[in-house]
């Protein structure tokens, strides 16, 4: 093998591994990114679901069917959504 071959070859190694740990590093932080909006999103959702609980009949209070029966909908979606990140979560 020539000279040039051989320092072609190990150039070409090189710029794999760097290239393979660039990608490695980024889906570590999407991962981590990601994990810390599923945070966020769990502690706001909570709060929202506080709110709505606490303030039922305020919210409610003078809504046409439509739009109460929407909210109870919202409400289920987001229990829902809830209890299946808790479930993720215990895997």
């Amino acid at each position: 093998m020539r000279h040039k071959q051989l320092h072609s070859i190990l150039h070409e190694v090189i710029k794999e591994r760097k290239n393979s740990l660039s990608k490695s590093k980024n889906t570590s932080l999407n991962n981590n990114y990601f994990k810390q909006l599923i945070k966020e999103w769990t502690n706001i959702t909570g709060t929202v679901l506080e709110i709505i609980d606490k303030k039922q009949d305020e919210i409610t209070n003078g809504l046409e069917p439509e739009p109460a029966m929407t909210l109870g909908v919202f409400q289920a979606d987001i229990n829902l959504a809830m209890q299946a990140k808790d479930a993720s979560d215990k895997k």
